[in-house]
């Protein structure tokens, strides 16, 4: 996938517990985390082994926390600020001391003085430590006749395509050679995208994608049911008509996620969108698209993050388990949910997200240093921060900048 894409990743996985406010300098003490890490590994065997423990040091309540807190940053640098801060102490044992620090610490080196990150020398890191990150990519071609379950006019998901277009249009990477993959990741951390314009910029590369194929499927949903039917009347055990009951749950669960009452209606929009009859302009179509794919992502957000909608999005999901396996139950689904973020139900995993995406920044508490506390509209919530005075950084302005 996306060269720079696994770059980031390296430093979105690359953080201590609890997302605190960001307050002193940015400084991790490398060393005393690997002795403090390297002891509790003594006692772990293997993730949720301890419910909701990712592994010692990092729990998934800790890493929702931590991305909640990423979520009102208004810049690359501040949001792997946090995420070196909050996340990257855990990693110390597993991935490396030295490893880890080499990311990190350019990024902590140029919070605390107000300067570029060298994302050269992050890069190289990276490098020397895995090797070339393209060496291992293996590239799955697409061809024109690969159709979807054999209805030839409907071809499948094309991920090489949006994988280029993630790094063209949101990396302003057009080759894979190191120097221009270095150079486009050096750009990129050093930018104003923050995680929310980041989500939306990804979800609308693979929502053009995914409304194209969409129409396709929905203009040739009967003749998919059909296929799905003879598959369930094929000779054998299992659920009756386990396909076709998936193909109309899964439909509802994703129009649902995207904003819509139901398939029908979700169908009607991604048709209409992509017709070429509405208008002989390409652009045009393009712009419906864009609009479709900017609402979409926008409702499955809003979905994941906004207590009641996730709440409810999330026991539809579970009645449809049970209703398609004969051995899962709400007891069983409620177990995983203890299991994977130590909580007692759907509901309450969703307030505790809904809770760690809603920071209010300094309506709750004031700016540091005679900082004012400004309102914030983001792409997809609110909130309030700090405008720090000259020498000052920070999401409280408690950073003072080393010159």
């Amino acid at each position: 996938m996306a060269s720079c894409l696994i770059l980031a990743s390296a430093l979105f996985i690359v953080g201590h517990s609890f997302a605190d406010r960001i307050s002193g300098d940015y400084h991790v003490d490398w060393d005393a985390e690997w002795q403090n890490h390297i002891q509790q590994y003594a006692d772990y065997s293997y993730p949720f082994e301890q419910p909701g423990v990712i592994f010692p040091g990092l729990t998934v309540q800790d890493a929702i926390s931590t991305v909640g807190k990423t979520w009102h940053a208004t810049e690359m640098k501040e949001v792997l600020g946090i995420f070196c801060r909050d996340i990257a102490p855990s990693l110390v044992v597993p991935v490396g001391q030295q490893f880890i620090s080499s990311i990190c610490d350019p990024i902590f080196d140029s919070l605390n003085t107000n300067t570029r990150i060298d994302g050269f020398a992050i890069c190289d890191a990276v490098y020397s430590t895995l090797g070339d990150p393209m060496s291992a990519r293996r590239r799955r071609r697409m061809t024109p006749g690969k159709s979807l379950m054999g209805i030839g006019v409907v071809r499948n998901f094309n991920f090489e395509k949006v994988g280029h277009d993630i790094n063209r249009r949101i990396f302003n990477l057009h080759s894979y050679d190191k120097e221009s993959i270095c150079t486009a990741f050096d750009e990129f951390v050093n930018s104003d995208f923050s995680t929310q314009r980041l989500i939306q910029a990804t979800g609308e590369i693979f929502l053009e994608e995914a409304i194209a194929q969409g129409s396709q499927i929905c203009q040739h949903w009967d003749a998919i049911y059909d296929v799905l039917r003879r598959t369930d009347e094929q000779p054998g055990e299992g659920v009756p008509d386990f396909f076709q009951t998936l193909m109309v749950d899964v439909s509802q669960l994703i129009a649902e996620f995207s904003g819509f009452d139901n398939r029908e209606s979700l169908c009607d929009a991604l048709v209409e969108a992509t017709d070429p009859l509405q208008t002989h302009r390409g652009y045009l179509r393009d712009s419906r698209v864009w609009s479709l794919a900017v609402d979409i992502i926008h409702n499955m957000v809003h979905t994941l993050i906004i207590n009641d909608q996730c709440t409810d999005f999330g026991n539809d999901v579970a009645n449809v388990i049970v209703n398609l396996s004969p051995y899962i139950d709400f007891d069983v689904i409620q177990f995983y949910v203890q299991m994977v973020f130590d909580l007692q139900s759907i509901g309450e995993a969703c307030s505790f997200v809904d809770d760690a995406f809603a920071f209010q920044g300094c309506a709750a508490d004031t700016c540091a240093n005679g900082g004012l506390c400004e309102y914030f509209q983001g792409i997809f919530s609110e909130s309030f921060r700090c405008t720090c005075a000259a020498g000052y950084v920070g999401t409280d302005c408690g950073v003072e900048i080393h010159e």
